[in-house]
């Protein structure tokens, strides 16, 4: 499992001229599982990603020690089923299958 984090003042998802869901401030978790990634691993990654001190505080004295949670800022997750393959995309044999996979409609905050 691979998770890429990035920091966003507003970031969306489309499919053509459609918005299929956007956030504001906040983070977008590209993430990528592959075959034996257990429930554990899941939820361990999320917590870490929603506790990792990416922003200032709000005095701006201190550099690096809010977190998402902290600031009462979005996440947009986006799989990522290739991140994890080497070689072309006809080499996925361990790549979980994302053909079953529904997005949000509604960002996490």
């Amino acid at each position: 499992m691979r998770l890429i984090l990035q920091r966003v003042l507003k970031a969306m998802i489309k499919t053509g001229p459609d918005i299929v869901t956007s956030i504001d401030r906040g983070l977008v978790v590209m993430v990528s599982f592959l075959k034996g990634d257990s429930k554990a691993d899941a939820e361990w990654m999320a917590l870490k990603a929603l506790r990792v001190r990416l922003w200032n505080c709000a005095k701006g004295d201190k550099r690096w020690d809010t977190n998402l949670m902290q600031n009462k800022y979005e996440v947009l997750i986006v799989p990522q089923p290739l991140f994890l393959v080497e070689g072309s995309p006809e080499d996925v044999p361990m790549a979980v299958s994302y053909t079953h996979l529904t997005l949000p409609t509604t960002p996490y905050v």
